[in-house]
């Protein structure tokens, strides 16, 4: 099933002094809260909070007995600082003496967090109490239980960091336990824990069947799967399912590809009531549209970490991106499924020629797709079964808009068995698939009536990985004086 893709950006922009161009929407304010490290990011964090009497305390080298603790950080206004396994670092001692901490609860046990690291915080009058179980799902009880009793639930995997620090916000506004779980088995202790509360009307689990098997969910009470076909679609279709939870007026950034950032800014989320989202170098479709839908009410972006995870020029293209996806919009996602940009052509002909899979009835569908707002059915006759039937004759004349030297022949030859000779027409039953990729304009030029594209293809697998392999094409369109226009060629650029 295709989804229509509302925007396509290839950067976001962060760093306090960069400048929007004139034709922005919104130019929000952009801090970068950053450090030579993920414990200095977690110090820069912290510091925003001014004075806490509590933090928080979680080892900086692994991921999952913290994975739990924004809704207790947010109970006590405390923010998440890192620390090493054996020696708690000079930032996080520094940060902690300055905030003018009272108490820290260590969350792990002392294989992840050591005793050496508790007795230094205890030289600093500094009060200790340490959260643990047996291992990351117990663990996650024990945060649950230093919570008020709950009427609802989240349940995330303990495999991975991305899907429960998506859900820390929200968990920490509401005050939801996040409980951990594996694959296939719910754990005692979580099993045990969920039948001592009374009058859970909900409980969110977060991924589908692949990521929590079904027999864990027909355990849990009232269960709702919140899904996505990878971390940065399921990060996006969090933060809108509780967009009523979160403000708009405040982001913040953070790397998909690693925990310790946004662990530490989850918290910091929950005090503006901001969402986080995930992003990557070159980021998925989802995130980049869910963004630019509220860009117009953000007046303040934070970006969490250094310029090695997310850099200055991702940053600064943020604001110059509108042209490339106006641009993209009109030109490119005609192609996005009909596989045309991934082949070289200088006619038409040669279009069908170069790629065997390629269909001019699959182009004209994505045309109506794109270009009118909707499926075949709604605009052409359809038979019982749900069979369209598409003259030939308004299939080469929608075609001869976008290409010239269409021809029937063309058109019949690559329809191939649906087309009907008696009715003189294409007549088809759909069931055509997507192709898990989108083109991003990077740039372009207009000289002498000639539009040059250059873009990428950027793959979107199901486990949250983008690739772009390096290939860059170029498109050359000639735009016609009564504003139309014909697609002339595509290259692939060394």
């Amino acid at each position: 099933m295709r989804k229509r893709i509302l925007g396509l950006i290839s950067s976001f922009v962060l760093a306090p002094s960069i400048a929007f161009p004139v034709y922005a929407s919104n130019s929000p304010a952009i801090i970068r809260l950053a450090g030579d490290d993920r414990y200095a990011v977690s110090s820069a964090i912290a510091q925003q909070w001014g004075q806490s009497d509590y933090a928080v305390l979680a080892c900086g080298n692994d991921f999952p007995d913290a994975l739990s603790a924004a809704p207790l950080a947010k109970k006590y206004k405390a923010p998440i600082l890192l620390t090493d396994t054996n020696n708690l670092p000079d930032t996080t001692k520094q940060t902690l003496i300055s905030l003018n901490v009272k108490n820290v609860f260590i969350i792990g046990g002392t294989g992840i967090i050591s005793v050496n690291v508790e007795n230094q915080l205890n030289s600093m009058q500094i009060q200790t109490v340490r959260i643990y179980g047996t291992d990351r799902y117990d663990t996650s009880v024990k945060i649950a239980k230093q919570l008020d009793t709950p009427t609802q639930l989240v349940v995330c995997t303990g495999n991975n960091f991305s899907d429960a620090l998506s859900m820390a916000p929200i968990a920490a506004i509401k005050q939801l336990p996040v409980l951990l779980v594996p694959k296939n088995s719910l754990p005692d202790s979580t099993r045990e824990y969920i039948s001592s509360l009374n009058g859970v009307i909900k409980t969110y689990v977060i991924g589908d069947s692949s990521i929590i098997s079904d027999s864990i969910v027909d355990q849990l009470p009232n269960a709702e799967r919140i899904t996505g076909s990878n971390k940065y679609s399921r990060n996006v279709a969090i933060n809108q399912k509780f967009d009523s939870t979160l403000g708009k007026d405040k982001v913040c950034l953070a790397t998909g590809e690693d925990f310790a950032d946004a662990l530490t800014g989850t918290v910091f989320a929950a005090e503006m009531s901001a969402p986080i989202i995930l992003v990557r170098g070159v980021n998925p479709s989802e995130t980049k549209s869910y963004y630019w839908a509220g860009l117009s009410d953000i007046n303040t972006v934070y970006v969490l970490g250094s310029p090695d995870n997310i850099s200055d020029n991702f940053i600064s293209n943020l604001g110059n991106r509108q042209e490339e996806v106006r641009l993209s919009e009109t030109y490119l996602y005609l192609f996005i499924d009909s596989n045309s940009l991934e082949y070289e052509w200088k006619s038409p002909a040669e279009i069908e020629e170069k790629n065997q899979y390629f269909s001019w009835f699959y182009l004209f569908e994505d045309i109506y797709y794109f270009k009118m707002g909707g499926r075949l059915e709604e605009f052409f006759e359809t038979k019982p079964g749900g069979w369209v039937v598409v003259p030939i004759s308004t299939i080469q004349k929608t075609l001869s808009q976008y290409f010239d030297g269409i021809t029937r022949k063309m058109i019949i030859d690559s329809s191939q068995s649906w087309y009907d000779k008696e009715l003189d027409a294409v007549v088809y039953g759909g069931g055509r698939g997507s192709r898990p990729y989108s083109p991003s304009v990077i740039s372009y030029e207009v000289k002498d009536q000639i539009l040059t594209i250059d873009y990428i293809l950027l793959y979107d697998y199901d486990d949250g990985t983008i690739a772009n392999d390096a290939e860059k094409y170029r498109l050359t369109i000639e735009l016609k004086p009564d504003g139309s226009y014909r697609y002339l060629s595509n290259k692939q650029m060394q």
